[in-house]
């Protein structure tokens, strides 16, 4: 008995040491008072810009772009490309948007947006919330603003391993002690 407490105690101890910030947050965006690049004139198709997109990431790690761990849940723009993100921890910055061969972007004459989140996970805080860029395939003007409004929420809690290893840990430890427990009854007429 005192080996598998011993090996349980280094196990949990090992699980511990791998201890992972997983951030699981929904972010809403209302983005607005949009500008036309190229043609001043020109009104945007959507103003305001609204959505919400769910990313799932470990906020001690650089992201490069990526489009595992986000969900583009709504927005009330055409998008044609793949969405992806990728997130920046000495900036605590997420950018959110479109993918032109493996990078963020838009092109005129695409229905894609590029956004970025500043301030993601209230690590680096700063005075300017993000800004966000848009095309759509009906106009030759991108539109861009940095009026925008996010809010966050987590998604849902994201167990860690150390968490996982102490609750099997300690399902081990009860079943042990259960089964141990195995007396001896002696009945005596005296």
């Amino acid at each position: 008995m005192k080996r598998v407490l011993v090996a349980l105690a280094l196990f949990i101890g090992f699980a511990n040491s791998a201890h992972a910030t997983l951030v699981n947050q929904t972010y809403a965006f209302k983005a607005y008072n949009f500008s036309a690049d190229g043609n001043p004139l020109d009104t945007p198709p959507a103003d305001p810009v609204v959505g919400s997109l769910t990313v799932t990431f470990d906020n001690d790690i650089d992201y490069a772009p990526q489009s595992n761990g986000i969900t583009l849940n709504y927005i009330n723009i055409d998008v044609s490309s793949t969405i992806l993100f990728s997130y920046s921890v000495e900036f605590d910055t997420l950018m959110v948007g479109a993918s032109h061969n493996g990078l963020f972007g838009y092109q005129w004459g695409d229905d894609d947006f590029t956004m970025f989140i500043y301030d993601a996970t209230g690590k680096v805080p700063n005075d300017y919330v993000g800004f966000f860029g848009y095309t759509q395939h009906t106009r030759f003007n991108s539109f861009e603003t940095s009026a925008l409004e996010v809010t966050s929420r987590p998604a849902g809690a994201v167990p860690e391993p150390a968490s996982w290893a102490m609750m099997v840990g300690g399902f081990c430890l009860i079943g042990g002690a259960m089964r141990g427990r195995k007396r001896a009854s002696a009945v005596s007429f005296g």
